[in-house]
């Protein structure tokens, strides 16, 4: 009977083994997952209030971070405002309104420059409100931005990053550009080809071309970065030699139709030619050192009264 005993206890031992394992420890810690912060519990954390509806435009999605930013880039915007004379306001108004205009321009159409923005997860409320802050920045600080360089750190500059000084493939064109999408206007560009394969001057068949249709002749193009161009231009200059004539090329302008005069290829500038970009490299970098020394200054001696918004 000795071993039945035995048997017994070992599985008495077992059991309490199982349900200690099962049951026997602490239950596990409940971890509450927070909820998202709310814009006005995050302009609250920064000491100002700011406007919700502002803050939704300036965020993509409901990101925390992104919110974090948004209040940022708001009290920024708005304490730099009230530092403004209302001259500096206006002043700083034009030049955003001019900048968008160029940045518009460098994209080809406005469609692109809004998908550009995206891509880089800025809405045009957001671009616009950052620029306006930097432009306002910019002015506080403009006669040290402007003050002299030290030359040596120019130099040191254009050593360390020489690479980086590059002037992109040139060309020299004449163009015939016609501001309309009509079939008349492709005609005649077609019309301006045939002439000067018959031997006509380009200009001069241009010329009689845009007057026949009531628009103003083009002139001649100077040295112009290949890259500046809208891109239908330049994809239809790539295969083209000097002295050749494309086909009629659409844009949302209208019918161009370009005389490849001459091209120049990319190279790497020689510090006299490069000084002027290195020059606004260093002043970049000034300017934005100075930007948050200002914003810190403006935010510490900050009443939490809260100036209107530009644009808003």
């Amino acid at each position: 009977m000795n071993w039945l005993n035995n048997l017994y206890l070992i599985c008495l031992w077992l059991a309490i083994c199982l349900a200690a394992c099962r049951g026997g420890g602490a239950p596990a810690p409940v971890v509450a997952t927070p909820a998202p912060w709310g814009a006005e519990d995050l302009a609250e954390c920064n000491g100002h209030r700011i406007a919700k509806t502002l803050l939704r435009e300036l965020v993509m999605n409901d990101d925390p971070r992104e919110w974090r930013a948004a209040v940022d880039a708001a009290v920024d915007a708005s304490l730099t405002w009230a530092a403004l004379t209302s001259l500096q306001q206006q002043q700083i108004q034009y030049l955003a309104t001019q900048e968008e205009a160029r940045q518009v321009a460098l994209q080809g159409t406005r469609s692109n420059w809004l998908a550009n923005l995206q891509q880089h997860r800025q809405t045009l409320a957001g671009w616009r409100l950052a620029t306006r802050t930097d432009l306002a920045l910019d002015e506080f600080n403009r006669a040290a931005i402007d003050g002299p360089l030290d030359p040596s750190a120019v130099a040191e500059r254009y050593e360390k990053r020489g690479g980086r000084y590059i002037q992109g493939e040139q060309v020299l064109l004449s163009e015939l550009a016609l501001p309309s999408q009509r079939v008349e206007a492709r005609q005649g560009a077609l019309d301006v080809k045939a002439a000067v394969v018959r031997g006509e001057p380009f200009a001069e068949a241009a010329a009689q071309t845009a007057l026949r249709l009531g628009f103003r002749p083009n002139g001649d193009r100077d040295w112009t970065l290949t890259s500046a161009l809208d891109p239908q231009l330049a994809a239809a200059l790539r295969t083209l030699q000097p002295g050749q004539v494309s086909e009629p090329v659409q844009t949302s302008f209208g019918w161009h139709l370009l005389l490849l005069r001459g091209r120049r290829p990319e190279r790497a500038l020689p510090l006299a030619e490069a000084r002027p970009l290195v020059e606004a490299h260093l002043r970049q970098e000034r300017a934005f050192v100075l930007r948050r020394q200002t914003l810190a200054k403006l935010l510490q001696h900050a009443v939490l009264h809260f100036a209107p918004i530009p644009g808003r």
